[in-house]
C-alpha cells in the first residue's frame, strides 16, 4: 500500500476490529503526522487506539482517547479539516498503524 504517497489514503475501519490503516516508509518533511477519522453517514462519536510501529524510534507507540466526536466522512479525496490526533514518529523506511475504533469509520495518517 503507498499509503504515505498519498495525501488521502482513508480506509474503511470497522468497529471493534483491529485494522492496518498504513503501511510502507514513512518519508515526512516534519515528524509530525495527524491521524484523520470520518464518521459514515455523519458525525459520530466513538473511541479509539492506535498503535504505531516504526523501524525508526521510537519504534511503538500507543494512542488511547476514551470518546470523541469526529466529523462526517468527507469523501476519498478530501480532509477533514479537522484531525483527531496528532503524532510524531521520524522518518523511517517502515512503520504501519493499527486502529481499533469502537464504531465503524473511516481513517486515515495524514503527513505534512
Amino acid at each position: 500500500m503507498a499509503a504515505f504517497a498519498t495525501l488521502f489514503n482513508w480506509v474503511t475501519t470497522p468497529g471493534n476490529v483491529w485494522t492496518r490503516i498504513a503501511q510502507g516508509p514513512l518519508v515526512t518533511g516534519l515528524p509530525i503526522e495527524f491521524l484523520e477519522l470520518g464518521g459514515l453517514g455523519g458525525p459520530t462519536a466513538l473511541g479509539f487506539t492506535l498503535d504505531g510501529y516504526s523501524a525508526a524510534p521510537p519504534f511503538y507507540q500507543r494512542y488511547k482517547v476514551t470518546r470523541t466526536m469526529i466529523p462526517a466522512f468527507p469523501g476519498p479525496d478530501q480532509g477533514t479539516g479537522s484531525p483527531t490526533l496528532v503524532i510524531s514518529f521520524l522518518v523511517s523506511p517502515w512503520a504501519e498503524f493499527w486502529l481499533l475504533p469502537t464504531a465503524n469509520c473511516m481513517a486515515h495518517i495524514h503527513m505534512i
